[in-house]
């Protein structure tokens, strides 16, 4: 026998052992396709139950955070800032105190120049008044004085005299 044939026979004998211990493909895919379908919904199922705890974790964080005020803690910050700012309120109340000194003060200032002022204008108003009623009275001389000479004219003089000095202008 030639190597050639020595081959050929080996491999026929090899795919007579081989067919009859050579596995079904077809199986062997779905047998690979079960166990990575099994194995997926198993990893599947892993993380969805690993998400819901989380999901758990953080919706009990979260309601804890919503249902906390933080009463002693803003209590804490108003202490501190009160102890801060009594120094600062004592300081701010004295000079209120001081302020309200001053206001007085200058109210009591005010009063006494406006007292001033109006002693001061009514003296000026009695001497205006003086001063007005004495041109009160000339104007009514003046005006007496001008009825007595229209009444020696007559009127009708006076009414020609007038329109006479018109004419010469």
């Amino acid at each position: 026998m030639t190597p050639k044939s020595q081959d050929e026979s080996s491999s026929e004998r090899g795919s007579s052992e081989a067919g009859e211990e050579l596995p079904d493909l077809n199986k062997m895919l779905s047998d690979l396709q079960r166990k990575t379908a099994a194995k997926y919904q198993k990893l599947e199922l892993e993380a969805i139950k690993a998400a819901e705890k989380d999901s758990k974790e953080k919706k009990a964080e979260w309601l804890l955070a919503k249902d906390t005020t933080h009463k002693k803690e803003l209590n804490d910050l108003y202490a501190q800032l009160t102890a801060r700012l009594n120094p600062h309120n004592a300081r701010l109340a004295e000079l209120l105190g001081e302020l309200q000194t001053c206001d007085e003060e200058i109210q009591a200032h005010m009063m006494d120049e406006v007292k001033r002022w109006k002693v001061d204008n009514e003296g000026c108003s009695r001497g205006g008044r003086g001063f007005e009623k004495g041109i009160e009275k000339g104007i009514k001389d003046e005006m007496k004085g001008y009825e007595i000479l229209r009444a020696v004219i007559g009127p009708n003089r006076s009414r020609k005299s007038e329109e006479g000095v018109h004419e010469d202008e």
